[in-house]
Protein backbone atom coordinates (compact mmCIF):
# COMPACT_ATOMS: atom_id res chain seq x y z
CA UNK A 1 0.00 0.00 0.00
CA UNK A 2 1.03 3.60 0.15
CA UNK A 3 1.38 3.66 3.63
CA UNK A 4 4.12 1.52 3.79
CA UNK A 5 2.96 -1.62 4.31
CA UNK A 6 3.78 -4.68 2.11
CA UNK A 7 6.67 -5.68 -0.32
CA UNK A 8 7.88 -3.89 -3.27
CA UNK A 9 7.27 -5.69 -6.46
CA UNK A 10 10.76 -6.53 -7.21
CA UNK A 11 11.26 -7.91 -3.82
CA UNK A 12 8.08 -9.96 -4.23
CA UNK A 13 9.43 -11.44 -7.07
CA UNK A 14 12.39 -12.79 -5.14
CA UNK A 15 10.57 -14.22 -2.14
CA UNK A 16 8.21 -15.68 -4.51
CA UNK A 17 11.27 -17.36 -6.30
CA UNK A 18 13.09 -17.97 -2.90
CA UNK A 19 9.61 -19.99 -1.41
CA UNK A 20 7.84 -21.46 -4.25
CA UNK A 21 9.02 -24.92 -5.13
CA UNK A 22 6.35 -25.40 -7.98
CA UNK A 23 3.59 -22.77 -10.02
CA UNK A 24 0.78 -23.16 -7.29
CA UNK A 25 2.60 -22.03 -5.20
CA UNK A 26 4.26 -18.97 -6.32
CA UNK A 27 0.65 -18.01 -7.15
CA UNK A 28 -0.24 -18.27 -3.47
CA UNK A 29 2.38 -16.33 -2.36
CA UNK A 30 2.32 -13.70 -5.10
CA UNK A 31 -1.81 -13.23 -4.61
CA UNK A 32 -1.15 -13.65 -0.85
CA UNK A 33 1.42 -10.52 -0.09
CA UNK A 34 0.34 -7.16 -0.27
CA UNK A 35 1.96 -5.17 -2.56
CA UNK A 36 3.34 -1.42 -1.90
CA UNK A 37 3.88 1.69 -3.75
CA UNK A 38 3.84 0.58 -7.50
CA UNK A 39 2.25 -2.44 -9.62
CA UNK A 40 3.44 -5.21 -11.47
CA UNK A 41 3.34 -7.79 -13.84
CA UNK A 42 5.01 -10.95 -12.98
CA UNK A 43 5.15 -13.79 -15.09
CA UNK A 44 5.28 -17.32 -13.05
CA UNK A 45 6.22 -20.66 -14.53
CA UNK A 46 6.43 -24.40 -13.51
CA UNK A 47 7.14 -27.11 -16.20
CA UNK A 48 2.88 -27.65 -16.85
CA UNK A 49 2.09 -24.02 -17.08
CA UNK A 50 2.76 -20.55 -17.43
CA UNK A 51 0.63 -17.39 -16.17
CA UNK A 52 0.76 -13.61 -15.26
CA UNK A 53 0.30 -12.31 -11.94
CA UNK A 54 -1.09 -8.67 -12.54
CA UNK A 55 -0.27 -7.41 -9.21
CA UNK A 56 -1.56 -4.61 -7.75
CA UNK A 57 -2.21 -2.70 -4.48
CA UNK A 58 -4.47 -4.58 -2.53
CA UNK A 59 -5.54 -6.99 -5.69
CA UNK A 60 -4.72 -8.99 -8.41
CA UNK A 61 -5.17 -11.32 -11.06
CA UNK A 62 -4.23 -14.24 -13.01
CA UNK A 63 -3.76 -14.34 -16.85
CA UNK A 64 -3.64 -17.35 -18.80
CA UNK A 65 -2.14 -18.54 -22.01
CA UNK A 66 -3.85 -18.34 -25.31
CA UNK A 67 -2.54 -20.46 -28.16
CA UNK A 68 0.32 -21.34 -26.41
CA UNK A 69 1.36 -18.26 -25.59
CA UNK A 70 1.00 -15.62 -22.98
CA UNK A 71 3.20 -11.59 -22.53
CA UNK A 72 2.72 -8.63 -20.57
CA UNK A 73 3.81 -4.87 -21.19
CA UNK A 74 3.29 -2.18 -18.86
CA UNK A 75 -0.89 -2.67 -17.80
CA UNK A 76 -3.10 -4.71 -16.58
CA UNK A 77 -5.61 -6.36 -19.51
CA UNK A 78 -7.91 -8.82 -17.40
CA UNK A 79 -11.33 -7.35 -16.40
CA UNK A 80 -10.91 -7.46 -12.76
CA UNK A 81 -7.91 -5.08 -12.38
CA UNK A 82 -8.29 -2.72 -15.75
CA UNK A 83 -9.65 -0.53 -14.23
CA UNK A 84 -7.40 0.08 -11.38
CA UNK A 85 -4.47 0.36 -13.87
CA UNK A 86 -3.04 4.01 -13.08
CA UNK A 87 -1.21 5.54 -15.38
CA UNK A 88 2.13 8.28 -15.02
CA UNK A 89 0.96 9.96 -18.46
CA UNK A 90 -0.76 9.77 -21.31
CA UNK A 91 1.78 9.25 -23.10
CA UNK A 92 3.11 5.93 -20.95
CA UNK A 93 -0.46 4.64 -21.43
CA UNK A 94 -0.71 5.24 -25.65
CA UNK A 95 2.85 3.30 -25.48
CA UNK A 96 2.06 0.04 -23.36
CA UNK A 97 -1.12 0.03 -25.21
CA UNK A 98 0.10 0.19 -28.51
CA UNK A 99 2.95 -2.51 -27.44
CA UNK A 100 0.22 -4.93 -26.31
CA UNK A 101 -1.55 -4.54 -29.33
CA UNK A 102 1.45 -5.07 -31.48
CA UNK A 103 2.28 -8.00 -29.84
CA UNK A 104 -1.42 -9.18 -30.25
CA UNK A 105 -1.36 -9.18 -33.52
CA UNK A 106 2.37 -10.74 -34.15
CA UNK A 107 1.59 -13.26 -31.86
CA UNK A 108 -1.69 -14.20 -33.68
CA UNK A 109 0.09 -13.99 -37.04
CA UNK A 110 2.79 -16.89 -35.24
CA UNK A 111 0.36 -19.46 -34.03
CA UNK A 112 1.97 -23.17 -34.92
CA UNK A 113 5.00 -21.13 -35.35
CA UNK A 114 6.24 -20.66 -31.87
CA UNK A 115 9.96 -21.52 -32.07
CA UNK A 116 11.95 -19.81 -29.85
CA UNK A 117 13.57 -18.15 -33.10
CA UNK A 118 10.14 -16.72 -34.05
CA UNK A 119 9.55 -15.30 -30.65
CA UNK A 120 12.99 -13.22 -30.60
CA UNK A 121 12.11 -11.97 -33.89
CA UNK A 122 9.19 -10.40 -32.29
CA UNK A 123 10.86 -9.07 -29.28
CA UNK A 124 12.99 -7.78 -31.92
CA UNK A 125 9.70 -5.72 -33.52
CA UNK A 126 10.43 -1.88 -34.08
CA UNK A 127 6.90 -1.11 -35.48
CA UNK A 128 5.51 2.43 -35.25
CA UNK A 129 3.54 2.84 -33.30
CA UNK A 130 4.38 -0.05 -30.91
CA UNK A 131 7.56 -1.31 -31.33
CA UNK A 132 8.12 -3.80 -28.77
CA UNK A 133 11.52 -3.23 -28.84
CA UNK A 134 11.88 -0.15 -26.86
CA UNK A 135 15.08 2.71 -27.64
CA UNK A 136 13.69 5.42 -25.68
CA UNK A 137 14.52 8.33 -24.89
CA UNK A 138 10.35 7.73 -23.08
CA UNK A 139 10.51 4.02 -22.80
CA UNK A 140 13.46 1.52 -23.04
CA UNK A 141 13.68 -2.20 -22.81
CA UNK A 142 16.12 -3.16 -20.09
CA UNK A 143 14.97 -7.34 -20.61
CA UNK A 144 13.34 -9.39 -23.03
CA UNK A 145 12.64 -13.38 -22.38
CA UNK A 146 11.30 -16.35 -23.50
CA UNK A 147 10.56 -19.41 -21.18
CA UNK A 148 10.14 -22.87 -21.65
CA UNK A 149 8.87 -23.96 -19.08
CA UNK A 150 8.43 -27.39 -20.32
CA UNK A 151 12.08 -28.24 -21.15
CA UNK A 152 13.54 -26.27 -18.41
CA UNK A 153 15.50 -23.44 -20.10
CA UNK A 154 14.78 -19.54 -20.68
CA UNK A 155 17.19 -17.25 -22.61
CA UNK A 156 17.50 -13.54 -21.58
CA UNK A 157 18.84 -10.40 -23.22
CA UNK A 158 19.87 -8.17 -20.86
CA UNK A 159 19.52 -4.91 -22.90
CA UNK A 160 17.86 -4.04 -26.23
CA UNK A 161 17.14 -7.24 -27.44
CA UNK A 162 17.89 -6.49 -31.49
CA UNK A 163 21.28 -5.74 -30.01
CA UNK A 164 22.16 -8.16 -27.25
CA UNK A 165 22.85 -11.66 -27.28
CA UNK A 166 20.32 -14.40 -25.81
CA UNK A 167 21.86 -15.96 -22.64
CA UNK A 168 20.47 -19.40 -21.99
CA UNK A 169 19.63 -20.70 -18.75
CA UNK A 170 18.78 -24.01 -17.36
CA UNK A 171 15.82 -23.86 -15.19
CA UNK A 172 15.18 -26.42 -12.18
Amino acid sequence: SVDGHGLESNLLQRVILEGSTCLEEAVEIGTGYPAKNHSANITLADRESVVVLEKGIGQAALRFPRGGAIFATNHWVTGSMRPACHFPSVEFEENTKARFSNLQRLVDGSWGRHTVARIKEILCDHANPGAICQHGPFMHTTVAYVLQPAVGRAECAFGLPCQTEFRQFHLE
